[in-house]
């Protein structure tokens, strides 16, 4: 699962949309950094609305009437799996909307189709974690530590891990 792009309209400074191209990057862990004040915060800010989290009314640019994050992401057969489970269409890519209002109310859509923030939570769970200064709470988390491994060994040998977790539960019973 990669990113490929970001959009932000009216999305605390940006008054213009801009788009942020992942697709010019290698594969692999995207790092944001540099000066104090050159705007990390806010492009984590605006990748938190995308993974679920509270809206607040300050993300919407003064004299705005709402501010609008996009993300496009390429997507992979556990995500088609959770939105097919949900009703929602499958593409190749995943496409992650939220409009958030000055009052801080806010709309999700996945895929171009209302979403609740549970479903949004779920499958983004499976793409993005932020990680910032002292914040390593997903390093605790034992089952992540099984999808890092998972991720590492891929595809070839999820069929014969499944194989295997079949017949330890017949052995288990």
């Amino acid at each position: 699962m990669r990113p490929q792009k970001l959009i932000l309209s009216a999305f605390g400074p940006f008054a213009e949309e801009t788009v942020i191209d992942f697709t010019r990057f290698k594969d692999g862990i995207f790092l944001i950094s540099g000066e104090t004040g050159a705007g990390k915060s806010i492009i984590i800010d605006a990748i938190g609305q995308l993974i679920g989290q509270r809206s607040q009314p300050s993300f919407v640019k003064n004299g705005a009437d709402y501010a609008f994050i996009e993300g496009v992401f390429s997507s992979n057969k556990e995500i088609d799996k959770i939105l097919l489970d949900n009703n929602f269409p499958i593409d190749e890519h995943l496409v992650i909307s939220k409009k958030i209002n000055h009052d801080g109310k806010s709309a999700i859509k996945i895929n171009y189709r209302n979403s609740s923030q549970l479903l949004l939570k779920k499958i983004m769970s499976q793409i993005v974690d932020i990680h910032s200064q002292f914040e390593t709470h997903q390093l605790f988390n034992e089952s992540y530590h099984l999808k890092l491994l998972d991720n590492f060994i891929g595809n070839e040998l999820i069929d014969l891990k499944k194989e295997y977790l079949t017949l330890y539960q017949t052995y288990k019973n």
